[in-house]
């Protein structure tokens, strides 16, 4: 914990703890400073679920900290654009303004973020080159014909 988010451990100390900090407890390992392992722990374990810490750890990378109040808050206000509309479209007859819904926090490792990208240039590339007109035939037929094998290999093991 102490390796992985040092900012956020001690911007939350300061913050749910006021007059304590993350120096005390390095203090202490060279043998004068007042905070203990237990009590880092305990304080650790004191954080709520909304802090920087307890998100940096459950994966939330772009440190929008959110509570199940926040999620809840989130799909209340979608729920309303949504009816807004409906009841628009049905009342007012005319088509509805363009509404966002509200964007969820994106909760995905770094690790997965990269993969995600990493397959979606492989399909931009897949279709670039078998598009009607690509510069190389050749390569796009050996494209489609592995993409056929994968499609053929998947079947086999997961037939529906």
């Amino acid at each position: 914990m102490i390796e992985e988010h040092p900012s956020e451990l001690r911007a939350d100390i300061a913050r749910y703890f006021p007059g304590r900090s993350l120096n005390e407890f390095h203090r202490n390992e060279i043998g004068n400073g007042s905070m203990s392992w237990l009590e880092l722990w305990e304080f650790f374990l004191a954080l709520p679920a909304d802090s920087m810490t307890v998100s940096a750890m459950s994966g939330d990378h772009a440190r929008r900290r959110w509570t199940e109040a926040d999620y809840m808050l989130a799909n209340a206000l979608n729920l309303q654009q949504y009816t807004i509309q409906v009841l628009w479209a049905a009342h007012l007859k005319g088509k509805p303004p363009e509404i966002t819904p509200w964007k969820l926090p994106d909760l995905r490792t770094w690790e997965q973020i990269e993969a995600d990208e990493d397959a979606e240039r492989q399909r931009a590339a897949f279709f670039a080159a078998t598009r009607p007109g690509a510069p190389d035939p050749e390569y796009a037929r050996k494209l489609t014909a592995a993409r056929d094998e994968h499609l053929r290999l998947i079947a086999e093991h997961h037939p529906d």
